[in-house]
C-alpha cells in the first residue's frame, strides 16, 4: 500500500501506510525506526492537514519515547485537537 501511495503520489494513503508501518515497528519493540517513521508521517500528516493522522503519530511518538523526553507541545497538541473537534 505504502510503495503505491508514493508511487502514484496519493499522500493521504501514504501518510496512512507510514502510520501502519511505525505502529508495526512499535509492536516489534524497534523504538528507533518507529520513531523515525513517526516523524517522517507527522510531517506528512500536518503537510496534508489530516488531524487524525497527526494525532496519531503523536500518541505513538510519546509512546516510543524514553520516560520523561516526550517532546513539549506533542499531547497538549493531541488534546486541543481533541477538544476543538478536529477528529
Amino acid at each position: 500500500m505504502f510503495t503505491i501511495a508514493r508511487a502514484i503520489g496519493d499522500r493521504k494513503i501514504e501518510a496512512t501506510g507510514l502510520n501502519n508501518i511505525a505502529f508495526m515497528l512499535l509492536l516489534q519493540g524497534n523504538l528507533e525506526a518507529s520513531s523515525k517513521t513517526s516523524e517522517d508521517g507527522l510531517s506528512l500528516a500536518r503537510e496534508i492537514g489530516d488531524k487524525y493522522l497527526v494525532v496519531r503519530f503523536l500518541i505513538y511518538y510519546s509512546v516510543e519515547s524514553p520516560r520523561g523526553t516526550t517532546r513539549s507541545g506533542d499531547l497538549e497538541e493531541v488534546l486541543d485537537v481533541c477538544a476543538t473537534g478536529g477528529l
